[in-house]
């Protein structure tokens, strides 16, 4: 698997839930900051140089949708709901978590 070293990826999911998704980050070396909700995860984007974020597309709103994107955030959504999220990709398999990441934040050419 390819690595997300020395990358920080916010994680706005269910608790229950998340640990597969953190687990992948992990396992590919990434640093997952989690979120509980929105707001939560507004006040995360703050605190910390995120540099992706995956995100349950039921515990978003515009105005996190709107810091992501003005910030250049890359961000997938995992699971069902995807298409309420401007400018993200839907992934609905967990093992294609870190593949999405990985591509979203390669450097322009």
């Amino acid at each position: 698997m390819s690595s997300l070293a020395d990358k920080i990826v916010l994680v706005l999911q269910d608790p229950a839930a998340s640990y597969q998704v953190s687990d992948a980050i992990i396992e590919a070396e990434g640093e997952v900051v989690h979120a509980n909700n929105a707001d939560d995860a507004l006040s995360r984007l703050s605190a910390f140089e995120v540099d992706a974020a995956v995100l349950e597309a039921f515990k978003c709103n515009e105005k996190l949708v709107d810091a992501l994107i003005s910030r250049f955030i890359p961000s997938c959504v995992f699971g069902s709901g995807a298409s309420v999220v401007r400018n993200a990709v839907i992934v609905e398999n967990v093992t294609q978590i870190v593949p999405a990441l990985l591509v979203l934040m390669r450097p322009a050419r």
